[in-house]
Order: C-alpha cells, then structure tokens, then sequence
C-alpha cells in the first residue's frame, strides 16, 4: 500500500457523530409502565417455575 492511501483516513476525520439524534427512537414515558407490567409478569412467570421445581424435586 502507498503512503498516501494510509494517510487519507487519518487527514478526512469525521466530526459529527455516527448516529443523527433526528433518527434515534426517544422513550416516551407512557411507555414506561407497560415495560414495568411487562417486567413484573416476567419476573413472577420466573417465581412460578422455581416453585414448581421445588415442588418437583422435594
């Protein structure tokens, strides 16, 4: 490879950044309490299955 091919990366920096914030998804906090429910099934849904596997194994 050439010198200037090694160079030119190095001397054409991008400045902004790799995302634009116009593009990314903002949360929205009516959002926020489903996620919870959510989150709160998932969690009892994993309290059940210990339960039952206690249940099983003793």
């Amino acid at each position: 490879m050439s010198s200037h091919t090694l160079a030119i990366p190095l001397i054409h920096r991008r400045r902004r950044a790799f995302f634009l914030a116009a593009i990314t998804q903002q949360v929205r906090s009516a959002s926020v309490v489903p996620e919870l429910l959510r989150a709160g099934a998932a969690l009892l849904a994993i309290v059940a299955w210990a339960g039952a596997l206690a249940l099983i194994v003793g």
